[in-house]
């Protein structure tokens, strides 16, 4: 079925020496597209491309044309936009025709007297395929935006080699652009202290191992500071996703750490957020690892059916129908990820259930990989409060239960990880359980104090849970924890 609203949003260029089929086509098309182009040769063809390529989404052309030949045009054409789709008309059969239309990569071939309704439809798929790939594009800059304006230092590795660095990273590095970075002959690997690797061989060291490393980094006055590597792999585009974390800094401020203030309060709850956010990131890595292979598979088939000529429109729409939906889901974390951190400090009225149910799944795909399941459980009730902060807790004490629940698992096989949630409106409590094995006794009473954590050898910030309990507080509720015969019972008083 072809969507009309679709052919209003594309700009088509239509090249054709002959008049009398010119005039025909023309007359029956204009009026579905955005803006329609014409040209009675390949020389005026290409004029027109070169004036308008960035408006021009799609180009339809006659073979057998005076002054400049349709491939010549298209070939010309593929220089200058090698993703503008281009559909071939011609009454040749002739295969030398054909194997010309692949090396130029001609996206279709319809033979003349063309079928309206034939061409209209391959219009419509060439354009369909080509707006996935712009909204694809456009999800890849939005995650570049959220990478560049994380407060972690973040880069990636593609064939062996850095291909991006985030800003936060390169202003620590003295650069103001990842191609002023290349441009000096820089390396990452110089800023590390006591280093001994080359480039090559350090990042040889840093994609052989999934294990967490440690790293000192000369910052500018010359302090040594520690952070950790964290390694996220897409293995469909061999592509390595690193994140640096400043694990001194958590120290440091441990150290300093005195008294209360509504400034402090501030700053832990800022802390709090980006080393959520790194989690998240981490999450949206896992997320779209399946989508991206997904997608890359219907790629690598359309590429072998163009290249063997046998291209097949039902297989070509089911391919699209699947990428739209892989997109769909992409575009769906994105707009979660999104939604639980727009600042947001105005009260509203909100279902807990509902709110909790949406932090689960900013945090599923970690939870799915590692086999625990969480089950959400009782009756519903709305309060009036600040959602993306009460998400912000139940965040923090899902991600304490997971992390106690994979050491649970290395030491027990057979260990069955589970987390329950009950929602009790009666009582207006929220309790969060899991079977891990509970909190060891001298530890129960401090695990709500700043800076506190038994994971700071492994990245803890141990103020998660000051924040979380600071928040439910300042909501004029209470957050409680007690052991149960399996493990730990967070409870969240919202009477």
């Amino acid at each position: 079925m072809i969507n009309y609203e679709l052919l209003k949003k594309v700009s088509l260029l239509y090249v054709e020496d002959n008049e009398v089929i010119r005039d025909s086509l023309v007359e029956f098309l204009e009026e579905y597209f955005l803006t329609f182009y014409v040209a009675k040769d390949g020389e005026e063809g290409l004029e027109i491309f070169k004036n308008n390529a960035e408006n021009i989404d799609i180009v339809v052309t006659d073979i057998k044309m005076p002054k400049l030949n349709g491939l010549e045009m298209s070939k010309e054409i593929k220089k200058i936009s090698p993703e503008t789709p281009i559909i071939i008309t011609t009454a040749f059969n002739d295969s030398e025709y054909f194997m010309k239309s692949i090396d130029i990569k001609i996206d279709k071939y319809i033979t003349k007297p063309v079928d309206i309704l034939f061409l209209e439809e391959a219009i419509y798929e060439s354009c369909d395929i080509l707006f996935k790939k712009k909204e694809l594009e456009e999800q890849y800059k939005l995650i570049e935006f959220m990478l560049d304006s994380n407060p972690n230092f973040m880069f990636t590795i593609k064939d062996k080699k850095i291909n991006y660095i985030n800003k936060t990273f390169l202003f620590y590095l003295g650069f103001d652009s990842l191609k002023e970075f290349k441009d000096s002959n820089a390396f990452i690997s110089n800023s590390i202290i006591d280093n001994k690797l080359s480039e090559s061989e350090w990042i040889d060291y840093i994609t052989s191992s999934k294990n967490q490393k440690i790293f000192y980094l000369n910052n500018l006055n010359s302090d040594r500071e520690s952070y950790k590597l964290v390694c996220n792999c897409f293995s469909n585009i061999n592509t390595y996703l690193f994140t640096l974390n400043n694990i001194t800094k958590l120290q440091k401020e441990k150290d300093k750490f005195k008294e209360k203030s509504l400034m402090q309060e501030k700053m832990l709850e800022i802390q709090s957020r980006q080393a959520e956010m790194g989690e998240m990131i981490d999450s949206i890595a896992h997320q779209w690892k399946q989508p991206l292979n997904i997608i890359s598979g219907y790629n690598i088939n359309l590429e072998m059916d163009i290249e063997l000529n046998d291209l097949n429109i039902k297989n070509i729409k089911d391919c699209i129908k699947s990428t739209q939906t892989q997109i769909k889901f992409m575009s769906q974390t994105i707009d979660d990820f999104r939604n639980f951190f727009k600042p947001n400090k105005i009260n509203q009225n909100f279902d807990v259930k509902k709110s909790i149910e949406d932090t689960k799944k900013l945090i599923f795909s970690q939870l799915k990989k590692l086999n625990i399941n969480i089950l959400i459980e009782g009756e519903s009730f709305k309060i009036n409060k600040i959602k993306n902060e009460f998400q912000q807790v139940i965040l923090n004490i899902l991600n304490n239960a997971k992390d106690a629940l994979v050491l649970k698992q290395k030491e027990d096989k057979n260990f069955t990880p589970k987390i329950e949630i009950n929602v009790d409106d009666d009582k207006k409590i929220v309790e969060i359980r899991d079977n891990a094995g509970g909190i060891p006794k001298h530890l129960i009473d401090k695990i709500f104090e700043p800076y506190f954590s038994t994971k700071i050898d492994k990245g803890g910030t141990g103020i998660g849970l000051y924040i979380s309990k600071t928040i439910i507080e300042n909501m004029g509720y209470v957050l409680k924890v007690e052991n149960s015969n399996d493990g730990a019972i967070f409870t969240i008083g919202l009477n």
